[in-house]
């Protein structure tokens, strides 16, 4: 893989390794990681969406990353460019275990999910807190 932007890949690998460190080892809850995310401010010019997803798909495989880290790196970054999208924690019952995940929408539709995502899960956590489904 050669990658069209090697910096970006190199500040999703260093966000994944911290993430992972944060969440499995040092124990941190989802909650406290998203609160050290600053709000989306005035979209940048520079955004390349299509990359940034590819790559933390690679970062997924490579570093084994649950479905909570992968949307907490593109929440984090579409965050930093300006993008205003909401996170989504989420449970539903399979086969008498609880199976959780997570997901991005914005303004109400799902980002970078297949459509089945989301009702099939009932949200237990959605981040910013202003955007409580009824």
């Amino acid at each position: 893989m050669t990658p069209r932007y090697p910096v970006l890949l190199l500040a999703i690998v260093w966000r994944a390794v911290c993430l992972v460190f944060l969440l499995r080892v040092q124990g941190v809850s989802p909650q406290d990681v998203l609160k050290k995310i600053p709000p989306a401010g005035e979209r940048r010019p520079f955004n390349p969406v299509t990359e940034l997803v590819g790559y933390t798909d690679f970062m997924r495989g490579l570093f084994r990353l649950n479905y909570l880290e992968r949307s907490l790196i593109l929440f984090y970054f579409l965050r930093l460019w300006g993008v205003d999208v909401q996170f989504h924690l989420g449970v539903r019952q399979l086969e008498n275990r609880l199976r959780w995940h997570a997901w991005l929408t914005q303004n109400g539709s799902l980002v970078f999910e297949r459509p089945s995502i989301g009702p099939a899960f009932t949200e237990f956590l959605v981040w910013p807190e202003y955007q409580v489904p009824p």
